[in-house]
Formats: C-alpha cells, sequence, structure tokens
C-alpha cells in the first residue's frame, strides 16, 4: 500500500474576486476518483493552514484528486471543484531472493 501527498494552496479570493482571508476557510476537503472523473469519494479534508494533504493505505491503480474549499460563514459556502490532478501508484519493485546456502560437498 502507498501513501501520496499532494500539494495544497489555499485560496486568498473569492469567486467575485473579493479577498478571501485563511481565518475565513473551514477546511479543504479532498476526493479521488479511480473511474477516470465518473465518480469521486470524499478521502478527507486539510485545515486551512496545511500545505499539504497525506493519504495512505492507497492501492495500486490510477486516480485522480480534487479539493473543494468551504468557507466559515453561516451557512457556509463551497468553492467549484479545483482542476483534478492524476497520479498512479505503481506495484511495489521486489528484490530478487537472496542466494540458497549450499553445506560443504561430501566426497565419497
Amino acid at each position: 500500500m502507498a501513501v501520496v501527498t499532494i500539494p495544497l494552496t489555499v485560496p486568498t479570493t473569492r469567486k467575485d474576486g473579493t479577498a478571501l482571508k485563511p481565518e475565513e476557510i473551514a477546511r479543504i476537503d479532498i476526493e479521488f476518483s479511480t473511474d477516470n472523473g465518473q465518480t469521486y469519494t470524499n478521502v478527507g479534508h486539510a485545515a486551512a493552514n496545511q500545505t499539504s494533504f497525506q493519504v495512505s493505505d492507497l492501492s495500486v491503480g490510477s486516480y485522480l484528486a480534487r479539493g473543494f474549499a468551504t468557507d466559515t460563514q453561516t451557512p457556509p459556502l463551497t468553492s467549484d471543484p479545483s482542476s483534478p490532478v492524476s497520479f498512479s501508484v505503481a506495484p511495489p519493485v521486489l528484490a530478487a531472493p537472496s542466494p540458497p546456502v549450499l553445506g560443504t560437498p561430501v566426497v565419497s
């Protein structure tokens, strides 16, 4: 199983161009897709002050990841999704076996 770290840059503006302060961001939700973007599953969230998001125990395969920012107002507003980024988890490369241990030959 693999561990993947995705760098994050939180938004600094709202859709209308007005400033968005870090303390106005409640969280960044992260979603993954394993079917080329047909469906996405929430895999967790990052705090507004995080600069990366890490997921462990990923199976071998191809993934798309996207994020959403949610603000702190009531009711909260959520951004459109980020552009998806793709990554793949390759199967582990195994080393060759160690050589066998042979005993001392007996000649008769």
